[in-house]
């Protein structure tokens, strides 16, 4: 891509996705809750208020915070506890909206309660009067088991690649691992294990081994299982039901919804500023190297989004780097730190860059940028093939309805789905960059769609790429781990009351899963 000046245009030529293996990406369905006995001093003021004041906090914060938040309200008798935790490959989006969902169905089937868990597949919503901040409990979990036995060869295999899986996860800063077992003839397994982020390495050990020590009798043979537990989970399949993770194949994906594909991360370019010699010098150099350590440390750490600054007057560097909204915290740190090689090597001697990817976009320079909209850098990648007349209008106006929602969201995305019939269906995805303010973000979205409408209007696939915004119009559902309303069916589990002790904390349902 060649430099920008002014107002110019990028030009890129797009690329055909590859079709690859299929896949089932798992839904979100309410796993079960566990409720302390009923309590019916919970409608008294104080309580009530706190509580209503923490599940607010939760569900405004949980996206926040990269699908982790922990607090308290109230103070002495009235203190209440609260945590959520979303599982790491599901998007900003589909946390909050999991958080939601959870919130809801606690003050449905826990009304009465002090001491609530709620688990639903993408995230899980605890609180009490008591506080477990940071303690290990492995007891009150649930376990879901299909039916469908695996393959004699593969029994052993698949606990001890399970034990494997939950080792690493201990190990690992967001107390997170997935990973995929080859069984040659007999196929690929599926793994991943969680703990709750606040716990230690050795807690989190113990509370994984726990169930595979306790059930190994009973999971070893079956097909596909999961396990939810206060502290911890798992996860057993034989489809690749996690979304939007590093793993060598081509994303192809069968959802209840039909046949779509899953976008792939690629360069789709870049924007240097004129070469300048003097970035070798040893403070410049020195800064950027920081910098861009800096960035990819703490973009997964802050919700995929992320902005520092390195060096004082003359040698300070403003830095940012943002995801995009639907991309899982893991593959929001791989992107990034491939744009961060794409910067050193299309881009070494200039002291202004941005680097596009699919998945993310890095921006850098000497010069400050944050908060300021610039729409005039925008890049196009344009499809061929040409869309529908019938569609031309529908098309835009509803591009038009997804720029402006994503406008008014706090993460300035918005991902929305028309319905054109017989024509089938068209997928819009809009977001800004998330440090300007919505009146920019607008307008910046407009931009494009203004400037490009006679390009773009009779085209069945396009993207465009800015500097402070981009949009993605597809008619296939390109984008991961999205909320669509569709019939997933439901799959729940339940244990009112307190559980106590090894044989009643463990509830056992056996139920065929997809």
């Amino acid at each position: 891509m060649q430099d920008l000046n002014g107002s110019s245009f990028i030009f890129i030529l797009v690329l055909m996705l590859p079709i690859g293996i299929i896949c089932q990406l798992d839904s979100n369905m309410n796993s079960g809750s566990q409720c302390s006995v009923a309590d019916n001093s919970t409608s008294e003021s104080s309580f009530k208020a706190n509580l209503d004041g923490l599940l607010n906090l939760l569900t405004i914060n949980a996206a926040l915070h990269n699908g982790f938040y922990k607090t308290t309200v109230g103070e002495n008798s009235d203190k209440i506890y609260g945590l959520v935790q979303c599982r790491i490959d599901v998007s900003a989006e589909n946390c909050a909206n999991c958080t939601e969902e959870a919130v809801a169905e606690a003050l449905k089937v826990c009304s009465t309660s002090k001491s609530v868990q709620v688990w639903f597949t993408w995230c899980t919503i605890r609180y009490s009067n008591e506080k477990f901040f940071g303690i290990m409990d492995p007891f009150s979990a649930a376990l879901l088991n299909s039916t469908n036995l695996d393959d004699a060869s593969m029994v052993s295999k698949g606990v001890t690649f399970m034990s494997e899986v939950a080792a690493a996860a201990a190990k690992q800063a967001l107390r997170f691992n997935t990973s995929v077992l080859d069984g040659g003839q007999s196929g690929k397994r599926y793994g991943m294990a969680q703990c709750i982020r606040d716990i230690s390495k050795s807690d989190c050990n113990k509370c994984l081994e726990s169930p595979l020590d306790s059930f190994r009798t009973t999971i070893g043979n079956k097909r596909n299982w999961e396990v939810y537990g206060t502290s911890c989970s798992m996860w057993y399949h034989d489809f690749q039901f996690f979304s939007n993770i590093s793993i060598s194949t081509n994303h192809v994906l069968i959802l209840p919804l039909g046949i779509c594909q899953l976008d792939s991360n690629v360069n789709q370019g870049s924007q240097c500023s004129v070469a300048d010699n003097s970035t070798s010098e040893s403070s410049f150099k020195a800064n950027l190297d920081t910098l861009l350590n800096l960035l990819t440390q703490n973009v997964a750490l802050h919700n995929g989004f992320y902005k520092t600054t390195v060096g004082e007057y003359s040698d300070k560097i403003y830095g940012l780097v943002q995801c995009r909204a639907d991309v899982s915290t893991e593959n929001c740190a791989n992107c990034t730190k491939q744009s961060v090689a794409a910067a050193s090597q299309e881009c070494s001697t200039s002291k202004s860059v941005e680097i596009w990817f699919t998945w993310c976009t890095l921006r850098y320079s000497n010069e400050k940028f944050f908060g300021v909209m610039d729409s005039s850098s925008s890049g196009r990648l344009n499809f061929t093939n040409l869309e529908n007349s019938s569609m031309i209008f529908k098309g835009v106006s509803f591009m038009k309805g997804v720029a402006s929602a994503a406008a008014t969201q706090r993460l300035r995305f918005n991902t929305s789905v028309l319905d054109a019939g017989q024509f089938g269906k068209r997928y819009g995805m809009a977001q800004c960059i998330r440090d300007i303010s919505k009146g920019d973000c607008s307008k910046c979205l407009e931009t494009p769609l203004e400037s490009f409408i006679i390009s773009l209007e009779d085209k069945r696939n396009w993207e465009v790429y800015g500097t402070s915004c981009s949009l993605w119009y597809h008619d296939y559902q390109f984008f991961s781990n999205i909320s669509i309303p569709t019939n997933h069916g439901t799959r729940r589990m339940s244990t009112h009351g307190v559980l106590t002790g090894t044989t009643m904390a463990m509830i056992i349902m056996f139920l065929f899963l997809l």
